[in-house]
């Protein structure tokens, strides 16, 4: 149930962000921002160090999952009782795989960054109010929420690599809905298009890195990955600025990241 579980974990992502969103700008209007930004790191220490006590790398000997089956009480302790070897770094660098995950997901969740930025000050260029626009981004929300529920039904039943392409194409698709779209209508169909994509894709591309490189080696694979993550993330952030600065508008942009 890795799918499922990773699918169902990045709820957390998007209904922080719906809850969160109003909640700081409420403390930034109240207090500020400094006293904001203590606020935030204070309590989210706090959390992190209660997480902490309760999450643990794997069960212990003696401890049951509550409502399990004695056949998958059987599997669970057969997993445990197998200890992988985690790969060397310069295995994990000479892996096709690697590569073509790594670049892949990297483009697709760096382009997916760089549209979220710039979804609200398109809908405001195409004459939408502050409201309207920042409906958009709920809607967004939403859409993310529906579809990680929608995916983790069938999250260990496609392969990961055909879900994560689905997303891919949805990019594509995406792309050219937003070079004609105008209205909020249209605008807010391609809100839900994104959020989609945008909140089940990271939990499926980590899936699927489990899945490839094995659990020993997740943290490795993983934090190898994330400088590529980073680099493309800043780079098209920055490109799609570039873009509407010098041009005025999005069209470029959305042209080359169709095929992108």
């Amino acid at each position: 149930h890795r799918g499922r579980a990773m699918v169902l974990s990045a709820l957390g992502v998007s209904v922080g962000s719906i809850v969160m969103t109003p909640l700081i700008g409420w403390l930034l209007v109240g207090q500020g921002w400094r006293p904001t930004l203590l606020i935030i790191g204070i309590v989210c220490t706090a959390i992190l160090f209660i997480l902490c006590t309760m999450i643990r790398e794997r069960p212990g000997p003696e401890d049951v999952e509550p409502g399990a089956t004695p056949e998958v009480l059987a599997r669970l302790q057969a997993a445990m009782a197998t200890s992988d070897t985690p790969l060397r770094i310069s295995e994990i660098l000479r892996m096709p795989n690697f590569w073509t995950i790594c670049l892949s997901s990297s483009l697709a969740m760096g382009l997916a960054q760089s549209l979220s930025i710039t979804f609200v000050p398109l809908a405001l260029d195409h004459g939408l109010s502050v409201m309207e626009a920042t409906t958009l981004m709920s809607i967004t929300g939403v859409s993310a929420i529906v579809g990680i529920l929608a995916l983790s039904a069938v999250a260990d039943k496609i392969d990961r690599s055909v879900i994560l392409t689905a997303f891919y194409v949805m990019g594509a698709v995406l792309n050219l809905a937003l070079l004609f779209s105008k209205g909020f209508v249209m605008l807010a169909g391609c809100a839900v298009m994104l959020g989609a994509a945008a909140g089940a894709m990271i939990p499926v591309f980590f899936a699927l890195v489990a899945d490839q490189f094995g659990t020993a080696s997740f943290g490795t694979v993983r934090g190898m990955m994330a400088p590529f993550l980073a680099v493309f993330g800043a780079i098209l952030v920055r490109f799609a600025g570039e873009i509407f600065d010098r041009m005025g508008n999005y069209d470029l942009l959305f042209f080359i990241y169709i095929f992108a």
